[in-house]
């Protein structure tokens, strides 16, 4: 259980370092939710998104999407993802 704590610490640094710089140095311009979906069966919200903020000085942009799954009224996961909306065929 030793290397596992400090496997959860290292990464606890992680975040929270990433966290400072970011809110530091970052600004969000948009956060737009372009499509949404609830499934009550599976208590789960589902949506795609537009972000878009400045960082260090630079724009950013990208979509994504998240999946955020509840039990007893409250959130058990989230996870995120990175999409891309253009797509290029090769013919």
């Amino acid at each position: 259980m030793k290397n596992a704590t400090a496997h959860v610490t290292a990464a606890k640094k992680q975040i929270t370092t990433w966290l400072d710089n970011w809110f530091k140095q970052g600004k969000v311009l948009s956060w737009n939710i372009t499509e949404e979906w609830f499934d009550q069966k599976k208590d789960t919200y589902m949506c795609k998104w537009q972000f878009e903020c400045l960082y260090k000085e630079e724009k950013g942009r990208f979509d994504g999407m998240s999946i955020i799954t509840f039990a007893n009224n409250q959130i058990k996961t989230i996870e995120e993802f990175q999409t891309t909306a253009k797509h290029e065929y090769p013919y």
